[in-house]
């Protein structure tokens, strides 16, 4: 029998026997237990994608490398840098404000 609404379960805890309250209470657990199971089931699926995300990076990486090993260069990952202006200090006693943030 398809589990799939509350209404299956329901005729489903009806036709074991559970009535009321008791059908209730029943209906209730099958449903938080189905509801878990796929929330469980759709965890698994998005940490399978992101492992075989995380291996096409590396084989692609690795395929990267060994072209350029082939090819006689290195393979560097680059990292953006970025060195701040150089300014002076401010200082009160011969700077103008104006002119000091113009800079």
């Amino acid at each position: 029998m398809s589990r799939s609404n509350i209404r299956d379960l329901h005729d489903e805890g009806s036709q074991l026997g559970y009535s009321g309250e008791e059908l209730q209470k029943w209906v209730r657990e099958e449903w938080q237990g189905i509801q878990a199971a796929e929330r469980e089931s759709r965890a698994a699926e998005r940490e399978l994608s992101k492992l075989k995300l995380e291996a096409e990076i590396e084989a692609s990486k690795a395929a990267a490398a060994a072209s350029a090993s082939a090819a006689g260069t290195t393979v560097q990952s680059v990292t953006s840098v970025v060195n701040p202006p150089k300014i002076p200090a401010f200082d009160e006693s011969k700077d103008e404000i104006d002119t000091y943030i113009s800079r």
